[in-house]
């Protein structure tokens, strides 16, 4: 029988419920975020141009006139220059910053990973997040951890349009890892301790700790995700050939996942049974048993028989991710589990039914290794957020899972 997929938002709105004893850990990268209204910053008309560094304000201009007019999402990091513009709003941001606080709002038990936390990161930060305790193996409350007088700032243009999206001109924070700095005892306490893992920031991964990241994600046995970031060709292939083998789950949105696949030396898939091909190909490659994408036109999740999580479950959970994501544009902020319950369909319509009812009238398709799970997405008409929606999908979608 074909499902009626507003009502089964609806359902799955009203009738999610929230472990609260469950412990999510999320890390690696926290920051603040300026974010400015790209309409706002763009007053004259430039020449678009991709360009992978901005050395004046005119390069500033050039590619984010680019990123809106082709609906790109695009990072940046802030080498030589940085743009002085007045104004924005702060948040707090990085994908382990937006997915702690996102934990901690829907009630469940939520540690943040960090290396530097400084008492302007601690104050941006919800105050029953914890992390680890400066002296032991064990968790405190964030202000009770600051270690560092250092706050990496990122600057953030918000675009909306044909599709809606945004530039990230992103600080570097000197001596910043996506790794444990403890030994291995700690790394058998969060193991302990920790329900799910949700990791993020193997974008800035130097070469040198390449070999330290694969060793501690090999050593811990709890479920990881991790987020996969754009980035230069040359990151992305050190991320998908050394990092993707060592967790369990993969989340990215629709031009990360063209990255990856140009990574693999894949042609872009022409129809929708192609771009699953594609995607059991690369789990089949990386040995994942996850593969979660996020596009603007569907959302689509990749399981392996044999997960453990039911498929009916892995499904709902995709639908609360996706109103996690619009309770955010709603709200413009990081929602409370209220604001997720109270979801309606105003100002908002459903995008990708006919891709979804072309493959299966409920969303689920049985291959000889893997479960394939499709859904229609919302789109939020007149959103008041943009960042961090696709964080909030993944995060959402992997750890209510196991709620």
């Amino acid at each position: 029988m074909r499902l009626d997929w507003k009502k089964k938002y609806v359902e799955v709105a009203r009738n999610f419920s929230v472990d609260r004893e469950k412990t999510f850990l999320s890390g690696f990268n926290a920051n603040i975020d300026r974010v400015f209204r790209a309409d706002e910053v763009l007053t004259r008309n430039p020449e678009e141009e991709d360009l992978g560094s901005i050395e004046s304000y005119e390069d500033l201009l050039k590619v984010l006139k680019y990123c809106k007019e082709n609906g790109k999402n695009k990072e940046i990091d802030i080498e030589s220059y940085k743009p002085e513009i007045e104004g924005g709003e702060t948040y707090i941001g990085g994908q382990g910053g937006i997915v702690s606080t996102f934990c901690s709002r829907i009630g469940t038990d939520s540690v943040i990973y960090t290396p530097f936390i400084s008492e302007k990161l601690s104050e941006a930060m919800d105050s029953d997040i914890k992390t680890k305790s400066c002296e032991e193996n064990s968790f405190t409350y964030i202000e009770n951890a600051l270690n560092s007088e250092k706050t990496k700032e990122n600057m953030i243009f918000e675009f909306q349009g044909d599709k809606t999206g945004r530039l990230i001109l992103s600080d570097s924070l000197e001596g910043f890892e996506p790794v444990f700095m403890e030994d291995d005892d700690f790394l058998d306490f969060i193991d302990e301790k920790v329900d799910r893992f949700f990791f993020s920031g193997f974008h800035h991964i130097s070469n040198e700790e390449i070999d330290t990241a694969k060793e501690q994600l090999k050593y811990l046995d709890t479920s990881i995700h991790l987020e996969y970031v754009y980035n230069d060709e040359d990151k992305a292939r050190k991320i998908v050939n050394n990092i993707f083998p060592f967790v369990e789950s993969i989340g990215c949105d629709g031009d990360e996942m063209e990255q990856i696949m140009e990574v693999k030396g894949m042609e872009k898939p022409q129809n929708t049974r192609e771009y699953i091909e594609k995607m059991e190909k690369i789990a089949r490659d990386s040995g994942i048993e996850r593969f979660h994408v996020h596009t603007y036109n569907f959302h689509m999740c990749m399981v392996r028989k044999g997960y453990g999580i039911d498929v009916e479950r892995v499904l709902d959970s995709m639908l609360f991710g996706e109103l996690c994501a619009i309770a955010s544009a709603d709200k413009g902020d990081i929602p409370y589990l209220e604001d997720i319950r109270n979801f309606s369909m105003n100002n908002k319509h459903l995008k990708g039914e006919g891709k979804v009812r072309r493959i299966s009238d409920n969303g689920i398709i049985e291959k000889e290794d893997f479960y394939v799970l499709m859904i229609p997405i919302i789109i939020h008409e007149k959103p008041e957020r943009l960042v961090g929606l696709g964080d909030l999908i993944s995060s959402g979608s992997f750890f209510s899972e196991v709620f």
